[in-house]
């Protein structure tokens, strides 16, 4: 299917996308912060980034804008994750592809996935 790469310094919610996200037959790339997640991100070209907003070292606003930014990794959709009850999706300052906030429902959370991954040609409609 498709390689994902995490972006999640929670072990609970990384623990819980990668069991979930395998189970549905993806390949899974984790990052703990960051900056790892840019770096892994530059090295692995993921179909689809699940990143999460407060991370350390780099946070994932910061991140999305350095790889949506460069040529090399600007293609890669990304979703933005966040627990915070009021959260906007501006291109200006987040430029993801998508939003999902925590905690997930499955089917939505799977839903976002299919549609990047759609949107991104690697799974079909």
């Amino acid at each position: 299917m498709a390689r994902i790469l995490i972006v999640e310094d929670d072990p609970a919610i990384q623990s819980f996308l990668v069991e979930t996200l395998r189970a549905a037959g993806h390949d899974m790339l984790v990052a703990g912060d960051g900056q790892t997640g840019v770096t892994l991100a530059q090295e692995a070209h993921p179909d689809l980034v699940l990143m999460d907003l407060q991370l350390p070292v780099l946070d994932g606003a910061a991140a999305t804008r350095l790889l949506k930014s460069d040529p090399a990794t600007g293609d890669i959709r990304i979703i933005a994750m966040s627990a915070a009850a009021t959260f906007h999706l501006d291109p200006a300052l987040l430029p993801a592809d998508g939003m999902l906030e925590k905690p997930f429902d499955l089917d939505v959370l799977l839903g976002a996935i299919h549609g990047q991954l759609v949107t991104a040609g690697v799974a079909s409609p």
